[in-house]
């Protein structure tokens, strides 16, 4: 069984993120561009098939090894054909595929056999699923052949860009992230943010998990870590996010151990300001004091840890959504 076939994964795929797409599909009255990674099977892309329009794919060849002309291109192949096959039968109106890791096409401009990546169109869902830790870097090389490092959060910040150029106040740029992480945290990483003077709700809610045991410190170390990066991109492309809650699984095993993961669900709308910097209207600690929900018969529900008080998550998107402060204040 693959990781995009766990039935955790599909419980997600099915229960939180389906539901909410639908409301968004109906809200926004036209149908969604989707951009991520689906697999060579585009897991994604066929469950939430009927809400979305265009695509916009990414598929590396060889995980996890530098890409390279010289690797078998199979994976590619799968998952043109697939979404070639949904063209023609016009379930969707086009896709791009771009052949490499997203961060590594979106820093170089251009995927594995030299294709320039473009956007035409506002994506309004994307599904960023990095397995192997947003907090491990990746190894590519450049154009001349020069080794490089870059994180996949990176691919997040670029993507955060394009939205951006698109956007006007007459068409601005609302959407739906949803972003799968390892919750394994590299250990270099998480000693650099640990270090950073953070702002002082971020900074006490890090002394409040500081006496946790190590799984659950670390875990909620991460949560807030994701949080701060991925607020910070918005904000300075002038997007207004907002955190739905977070759900904490056990995925696929690998390598004989277990993996367990997070999904986070980050909403956004381009928001211009005098200052070119979004307010986010979510206070941290409404966000990183919530609970992680868990995953039980296909279902969500919070959870409870020992040690710390933390405040019930809601367990249904569509209500996280219509009662976030983007929904309640009209912006979204």
């Amino acid at each position: 069984m693959s990781y995009m076939d766990h039935p955790s994964k599909r419980a997600i795929r099915e229960n939180w993120c389906k539901p909410l797409l639908r409301y968004i599909r109906n809200n926004l009255g036209y149908k969604l561009t989707y951009l991520g990674l689906p697999s060579r099977k585009a897991h994604d892309i066929l469950c939430w098939l009927e809400y979305l329009d265009f695509v916009i794919a990414f598929q590396c060849r060889d995980y996890p090894n530098p890409s390279s002309v010289e690797q078998s291109k199979e994976e590619i192949l799968k998952l043109e054909a697939k979404l070639l096959e949904l063209e023609r039968e016009k379930q969707i109106k086009s896709f791009s595929l771009y052949d490499g890791y997203i961060e590594e096409v979106l820093i170089k401009g251009l995927d594995t056999v030299g294709k320039v990546y473009e956007q035409e169109h506002i994506v309004t869902v994307y599904n960023l699923d990095f397995c192997n830790g947003i907090t491990v870097p990746l190894v590519y090389y450049d154009e001349n052949n020069d080794k490089k490092e870059a994180y996949k959060s990176e691919a997040i910040r670029e993507l955060l860009k394009f939205q951006r150029e698109l956007s006007s106040v007459d068409q601005p740029a609302k959407f739906v992230m949803f972003l799968t992480v390892h919750s394994g945290f590299f250990p270099p990483e998480q000693q650099r943010f640990l270090g950073q003077q953070q702002q002082a709700e971020l900074r006490n809610y890090l002394s409040k998990v500081s006496q946790l045991s190590r799984i659950n410190r670390n875990t909620r170390v991460l949560k807030t870590y994701i949080y701060q990066v991925v607020r910070d991109f918005f904000r300075t492309a002038e997007v207004s996010p907002e955190f739905l809650p977070t759900i904490y699984y056990q995925g696929a095993p690998s390598a004989g151990r277990q993996n367990w993961m997070m999904h986070f669900t980050i909403i956004g709308v381009y928001n211009r300001n005098p200052s070119s910097i979004a307010p986010c209207l979510q206070p941290a600690g409404t966000f990183l004091n919530q609970k992680f929900l868990g995953i039980g018969n296909g279902r969500f529900c919070s959870m409870n840890t020992q040690g710390i008080s933390e405040n019930n998550a809601n367990n249904s998107s569509v209500t996280a959504f219509t009662s976030s402060q983007l929904r309640q204040k009209r912006l979204w």
